[in-house]
């Protein structure tokens, strides 16, 4: 499971330039890993929520620590 952390943009930012090293290191799990380790964005979490489905956003192990942030706890609860 993702740790749900915020980051600061200059975080996201390492954080994306570590993963496509290890792209391009042949590393593709890890690198898929650190991906969704970055937080993910509440205006993304909202459409997959309103036209996938809430589950769909739950199970995709996802950073949502912004997405908790903006729209409160409770708006992540089935």
């Amino acid at each position: 499971m993702v740790e749900q952390k915020l980051m600061t943009f200059e975080e996201k930012v390492h954080t994306y330039a570590q993963a496509i090293d290890l792209k391009h290191a042949g590393k593709i799990e890890e690198a898929k890993a650190l991906d969704r380790s970055v937080p993910f964005a509440p205006w993304a979490a909202e459409f997959i929520k309103k036209y996938v489905g809430l589950d769909a956003l739950l199970l995709a192990d996802l950073n949502l620590a912004e997405v908790e942030e903006k729209y409160g706890k409770e708006w992540l609860i089935r």
